[in-house]
């Protein structure tokens, strides 16, 4: 059975195959084939010009993504997923900031920073002196952890942006 109808039998709605599909095995499988399938119709005409063109395209049309693109509906299986997994990768990442702001104090912001009123040509004892009381009680395990988990959504969205290329 194609990766797509596994895919919408795990629920009616996007919001319920997401569910299903934690880890976003079959999703990152459709937008893989999705992207194989895209870069090959780039190198092809249609019709085919030749054996060879012949060729590719019956693997592409054989390809189990093809139904997405050719029958009707199907393609919102596979859109309206690839929609909710960047709403909630952008829900994630506001998260993660938000997170990130509160444990840094807001001293990272340039309104609220902790090196805002220090001179250009400031001493190291000023720069310490400030520094202790500002962001001395920032838990650095804490914000590179919060670091490490925004950066796992930020690798999500740029590998399902860039496999739909």
């Amino acid at each position: 059975m194609p990766v797509l109808d596994q895919y919408q039998q795990l629920g009616g709605d996007a919001e319920a195959r997401m569910e299903r599909d934690q880890q976003h095995t079959m999703l990152n499988q459709l937008i893989t084939s999705a992207r194989k399938v895209s870069q090959a119709l780039l190198k092809i005409p249609d019709p085919p010009s030749s054996d060879v063109d012949a060729a590719l395209w019956k693997q592409v049309t054989e390809h189990d993504f093809i139904p997405v693109l050719t029958k009707q509906g199907r393609d919102e299986v596979f859109v309206d997923s690839v929609s909710l997994l960047f709403a909630k990768a952008q829900e994630q990442v506001q998260e993660h900031c938000t997170n990130l702001d509160n444990l840094c104090d807001q001293f990272h912001l340039p309104e609220t920073s902790w090196k805002k009123g220090i001179e250009d040509c400031a001493s190291v004892e000023t720069l310490l002196e400030v520094a202790q009381k500002t962001i001395v009680n920032i838990s650095g395990d804490a914000v590179n952890s919060a670091c490490g988990e925004l950066q796992k959504v930020h690798w999500l969205v740029h590998f399902v942006f860039f496999c739909l290329l």
